[in-house]
């Protein structure tokens, strides 16, 4: 059973890194690659635990270990110019570079609390994580106070448009009570709560300007991407988001954005927003970092070591944005009652073999189908992720979708 189960995974990422176009790169680690900053097409920054920091020159081919300081779990890296910037992470820790990452300073420490992420505009930055205090610099970064404490919120990210106006968002503690947006106009010093209208916990926000903005998060098994177009004042929630809970959303450009998810999901977004669709990562792992240098180049990082990189979009080799309407769609995503599997492009063969595999490798539905549309049963399947398999003549599509 087990040689079995390893033979069935290994064909799976073998066809699945068949049709990604997100290459992974060899990092040389193998623990939790949190965070991932690049300062141009080559020179790049990755952060994992245990204190470790990598650097590329090579557009992430190479990956070498520079010098922390510290062995402490760091979980986000930015860099303000193309020789500053700051770790943060475990311990209330705040690092400093100022030569590109050969020496690194330690600028805040001895909280309790993880510094989870950063926000800086020009030399005014601020920090948060969990239930610490917002920390804040006006000398960039080279001395931090807190602006506010006892926020009703364990907040996983920040994002401030201006040097007084900003977003956190978080949680309550619980998956399925959290969905909380604070907004402060005054640099941190008061934060008001934004109606959001879920209840499920976001772990991440970014805004393309002062009034357009989005934040992702999700519960256990599935995703939730909100949306703002009134600087926080609303939110509605994209319907049927794609994919695992979000953990990173990055707009590298008003209208085209990217999502990271817990099951290793790549989302991409075209229409600022308004529908997001899967693509193949070749992985599984739980991705957390996501970074962008323009609409098509861009790095994903995770679980055991995990860096991905794509120059393409993340479309498959030969297509391209207007043509990549076929393949494998399944929807909704996640599904509770019925599944419906669209295949747009007309099928070589008449009837088609479509396969349904659960986590463990077993084949849950082996069926024939006809047409370019299906329709499944799967409220009686347990609550989890499922893969799926169709084979057309001589074609084999891959996707994957939740049971909630």
């Amino acid at each position: 059973m087990k040689k079995t189960l390893l033979l069935f995974t290994a064909l799976f990422l073998f066809v699945l890194n068949s049709f990604s176009q997100w290459t992974p790169l060899n990092s040389g680690i193998s623990g939790f690659v949190s965070s991932v900053y690049f300062v141009n097409a080559d020179t790049g920054y990755a952060v994992a635990d245990a204190g470790t920091i990598l650097k590329t020159i090579d557009g992430g081919n190479q990956w070498d270990p520079l010098t922390s300081g510290t062995t402490l779990d760091l979980y986000y890296i930015v860099f303000t110019s193309v020789n500053t910037g700051f770790c943060t992470g475990a311990g209330g820790i705040i690092l400093k570079t100022l030569d590109g990452g050969t020496t690194w300073a330690t600028k805040h420490d001895g909280a309790s609390n993880i510094i989870i992420k950063a926000s800086f505009i020009g030399n005014t930055g601020y920090a948060v994580g969990d239930d610490g205090p917002v920390l804040k610099t006006t000398d960039a970064g080279e001395t931090w106070i807190p602006v506010a404490t006892g926020l009703p919120v364990q907040i996983k990210d920040v994002a401030f448009t201006s040097v007084d106006i900003g977003y956190v968002a978080g949680g309550n503690g619980s998956w399925t009570t959290g969905g909380t947006i604070l907004k402060t106009t005054d640099g941190g010093i008061t934060w008001v709560t934004m109606t959001t209208g879920i209840y499920n916990y976001l772990f991440t926000i970014f805004f393309t300007d002062s009034n357009t903005g989005y934040a992702g998060g999700g519960d256990l098994a599935t995703g939730s991407i909100l949306k703002t177009t009134d600087a926080g004042m609303t939110w509605h929630e994209i319907p049927n988001t794609p994919g695992g809970p979000v953990r990173r959303i990055f707009f590298p450009t008003p209208g085209i954005g990217y999502a990271v998810s817990r099951f290793g999901d790549i989302l991409r977004t075209s229409d600022s927003g308004a529908t997001w669709t899967a693509q193949e990562s070749g992985t599984f792992e739980y991705l957390f970092g996501l970074f962008f240098l323009d609409a098509y180049t861009g790095f994903a990082a995770g679980d055991y070591g995990t860096i991905l990189k794509t120059t393409n979009g993340g479309f498959p080799v030969g297509v391209s944005e207007k043509k990549a309407t076929g393949g494998l769609n399944c929807y909704p995503n996640p599904a509770r009652e019925q599944l419906t599997i669209v295949l747009p492009m007309p099928g070589t063969e008449p009837i088609r073999r479509l396969f349904i595999y659960d986590l463990t490798g077993q084949v849950v539905m082996n069926e024939q189908i006809v047409g370019a549309l299906t329709k499944i049963d799967v409220s009686s399947f347990p609550t989890g992720l499922y893969f799926v398999k169709l084979i057309d003549g001589e074609n084999t599509m891959v996707s994957k979708f939740a049971v909630k």
